[in-house]
């Protein structure tokens, strides 16, 4: 199987929400088929907070190649054409070395980048991104995302409204060009280099919600505290404090909140995060195959193989 993979440059994208078992998916399928494994997860790209961003951990990277985990520094900006541009990059290494791809994350935009091109927004000027800034120093962040809402309710729909640079920059977009963020997402090609098969790991809402306990316990012994106490301090111009728990372990340390309601917190929001990408990924993805457990990997390499 993985000879007719390379030969036809598939790509395998596996999305799914949060606490689904993507992870452990891809590492079973990359030791079936020669795979690397390429992250796509927008959170798990920053160093410093592999616990916080559910990281694959040593072990679990031993035998197969990850790619893009955290690798970026947080008092930096990172984007999807960042992203783009370095899983490009990997790509076309595990082909040139005989192995096959496996783009795994639950940031599904980047998928879609991927498998479809990324649209190509004009520059915006320093006189808009001032006068957006104003807005937020006197209207506050909670009226910008109402005014995003208008503009662009797709989008808005799409992120959260705390999401202060993503609320920011999609009203760059509309203020420079007169046309919403929503409108050059659109505009994408489709890229003609690869072939791609689309794995949705979709298990049913009792096992996340399960996952997400179980997942916070293990953070919490594998020094989740320990790991924010130490490196917030580092974030500057950063996407990671808009990861599940950075707000909430803030105040759990700023206020000194109990641990029980920093863990009711983070699984509440991890829940209905995960009912967001969810959302998401049942309007815009398109799978091949749809499976319900990441323990289904024999189903998956059985349909693969039937294309090929």
């Amino acid at each position: 199987m993985k000879s007719k993979l390379y030969k036809k440059k598939i790509i395998l994208l596996i999305g799914g929400p949060t606490a689904s078992g993507k992870s452990k998916l891809a590492i079973d399928i990359a030791k079936e088929i020669n795979g690397e494994i390429i992250n796509a997860d927008s959170m798990q790209v920053y160093k410093n907070f592999p616990i916080l961003t559910s990281q694959p951990t040593i072990k679990e990277k031993k035998n197969v190649n990850h790619h893009l985990y955290g690798y970026y520094n947080t008092n930096k900006s990172y984007n999807g054409s960042i992203w783009l541009k370095d899983s490009y990059f990997f790509v076309k290494k595990s082909f040139s070395l005989g192995k096959i791809p496996i783009v795994v994350g639950g940031t599904g935009l980047y998928l879609e980048f991927l498998s479809k091109g990324i649209s190509k927004i004009p520059e915006i000027s320093e006189k808009t991104k001032k006068i957006i800034n104003d807005l937020l120093l006197k209207d506050g962040l909670k009226n910008l995302y109402k005014n995003l809402v208008k503009v662009d309710p797709e989008y808005a729909e799409k992120i959260s409204c705390n999401d202060k640079k993503r609320i920011m920059r999609a009203l760059e977009v509309f203020y420079e060009t007169k046309r919403n963020i929503s409108f050059y997402h659109k505009k994408t090609s489709t890229n003609k280099n690869f072939d791609f098969y689309k794995i949705f790991l979709s298990p049913p809402k009792e096992e996340i919600a399960k996952n997400c306990t179980e997942r916070f316990d293990k953070m919490i012994s594998n020094g989740l505290l320990e790991e924010f106490e130490k490196n917030q301090k580092y974030v500057k111009n950063c996407n990671i404090s808009n990861a599940i728990g950075f707000k909430e372990l803030k105040d759990y340390f700023t206020y000194e909140s109990s641990l029980s309601k920093l863990a009711d917190k983070i699984i509440l929001n991890t829940k209905k995060y995960a009912k967001r990408q969810f959302t998401w990924f049942n309007k815009r993805y398109s799978p091949q195959i749809k499976v319900s457990s990441h323990k289904k990997k024999s189903l998956i390499l059985e349909s693969l193989f039937k294309i090929i």
